[in-house]
């Protein structure tokens, strides 16, 4: 008897390491492909932008932007905020157009490719971040351009820049397929323009969703 009770003893124990061994394995495949997944949506979003940034936009004599002291003073540091999908989040200046530094970059917060006007200097703003299934741990940036999709006209999204606020609206939801160019807008000279990017759905790469938002004057 007492030797059937330690084989069953035994036997829940080798059961139970085969089973946590699995669950572990599990995990561990789940990670490293959703990990090669981001790497490869960072390279998708770097290179929708390679191709909108080859369009060349008609130049403004007089950018419609008023002057710097009539934005709101903050003394937040760069950041990102959409309060309708309660995002809040750094704002990370590139220096570089290589993928390895833009890895990086994403992982610090939302960024802004390389190129771009910046806040309060007229023209075209780009941001790109990751998105992520929403069940997915909110670790690092992986997941903060997640719920972008849920945006509509008229909603607001704000940029902290050199201690000043910038208020935008959206004003338009597009989406890509892959290697496709925004759409040509007319009127995009006449003031600042953002187009937040993401690859979309969430978890996927099938894909581009781009936020369009004007400067609010």
């Amino acid at each position: 008897m007492a030797e059937r009770t330690n084989f069953l003893k035994e036997s829940r124990k080798v059961l139970l390491f085969f089973c946590f061994s699995f669950v572990l394995f599990f995990l561990a495949i789940n990670l490293i492909h959703f990990f090669n997944f981001l790497g490869k949506q960072a390279a998708a979003l770097v290179e929708t932008e390679k191709q909108f940034s080859l369009k060349v936009l008609p130049e403004a004599a007089n950018p419609a932007l008023p002057p710097q002291e009539n934005f709101i003073l903050t003394e937040k540091e760069n950041s990102l905020e959409i309060p309708k999908i309660s995002i809040k989040t750094p704002l990370i200046i590139a220096k570089s157009e290589e993928m390895k530094e833009i890895i990086q970059d994403l992982k610090k917060g939302v960024v802004v490719y390389p190129g771009s006007d910046l806040p309060g200097q007229g023209g075209r703003l780009t941001i790109i971040g990751h998105s992520a299934p929403l069940s997915w741990p909110k670790i690092r940036y992986d997941w903060i351009f997640s719920k972008l999709g849920e945006l509509e006209a008229d909603d607001e999204i704000l940029i902290n820049f050199e201690h000043r606020q910038y208020r935008y609206k959206a004003v338009e939801k597009i989406f890509l397929e892959k290697g496709e160019q925004v759409p040509d807008s007319e009127g995009e000279s006449s003031g600042q323009v953002v187009y937040l990017i993401t690859c979309w759905p969430p978890g996927r790469d099938l894909k581009r969703l781009v936020i369009k938002a004007e400067l609010v004057n």
